[in-house]
Parts: structure tokens; sequence; C-alpha cells
């Protein structure tokens, strides 16, 4: 009895996973559902935006998101503090090359939180999130 308690015990732990993943069809399901207060999502989110969805590492403390929003929001977030940033012309990253796409990239800290948005002129945006708590 007790090795199959233990086999079940290690099975289980196995399918364990430290990574949630949530979806919100406009800000205001995010906000009614408190999505903010949990600190994964860049609270400098245009109010036209739809289609958010974020995956968080609970563990790592870090996360990364997709979203949409209306592309004459686009300077919202340099307006309400986000500050451009350059991603360096030697990375192989899934940035640089986002860049490359025409995606505008910029940095936003609150607390011991910090995002890198990436905003495209089409109003498609993500972003990925990391925090010291």
């Amino acid at each position: 009895m007790r090795l199959v308690a233990t086999l079940w015990l290690a099975s289980a732990s196995v399918g364990c996973s430290d990574t949630v993943t949530s979806r919100f069809s406009d800000l205001q399901q995010a906000q009614d559902e408190r999505a903010f207060e949990r600190g994964w999502l860049p609270p400098i989110l245009p109010p036209s935006t739809k289609g958010i969805t974020e995956k968080n590492n609970l563990d790592l403390n870090i996360g990364e998101g997709t979203f949409t929003f209306s592309p004459g929001d686009r300077d919202y977030f340099v307006d309400h503090g986000a500050e451009p940033v350059e991603i360096t012309p030697a990375s192989r990253s899934p940035q640089r090359r986002l860049q490359d796409e025409g995606f505008r990239f910029l940095r936003f800290s609150k607390d011991a939180t910090s995002w890198l948005i990436a905003v495209h002129p089409d109003g498609r945006g993500a972003y990925w999130v990391r925090s010291r708590r």
C-alpha cells in the first residue's frame, strides 16, 4: 500500500505545472477579474485593449502575453510613462525579430515589476514581465 501511495504522489507531482494561462476578451473583463491586482498585466494598457492572453510562471515570477488594441492608441503607452527601448542588432531573440517586423519596444516599471512591451502600428501587442517579489 505504501508503494502505491508513493507512486501516486510521484505521478501527481510530475503533472503539476507552475505556469498559469489566462484569457480576457477585453480590458474590462481583465479589470473585473482583478487581473491587474495580481501584477502580471501591464497597468498601462489602453482602454481599447482586447483579446488579452497571459501566460505566467509563478515559480520564476516571469510571464508573457499578447493583446490587440486600436492602432490609434499606439502612443497611449508612452503617454502613460513607458520609455522607448531598442533591441540590440546582435540579439537573436524573439524580440529582435518582432522589432524587425515593425514592432516598437517600450519599458515600463512599477514597484518591483518591469514590463517589456511591444506594439505594432496595426494594433498587435505583446509583453514580457519580470517581478522581483
